[in-house]
């Protein structure tokens, strides 16, 4: 289940796996510790598609 519900965000998902052919590479970001203003940087590359490959191998 996503996060807070989210349903738009996987809605999304479908979207551009229909269009794209593929899952796109997701980035997950963390705040910045002690930044002002609030500040991002890239915690993870999440890809998707290599997420479901793997998981298409298990079944």
């Amino acid at each position: 289940m996503p996060p807070s519900l989210n349903f738009i965000a996987v809605a999304l998902l479908a979207e551009l796996h229909g269009r794209m052919g593929y899952f796109p590479t997701c980035v997950r970001l963390r705040p910045v510790a002690g930044s002002t203003p609030p500040r991002f940087e890239v915690a993870e590359l999440l890809p998707l598609n290599e997420v479901r490959e793997a998981a298409r191998r298990r079944r």
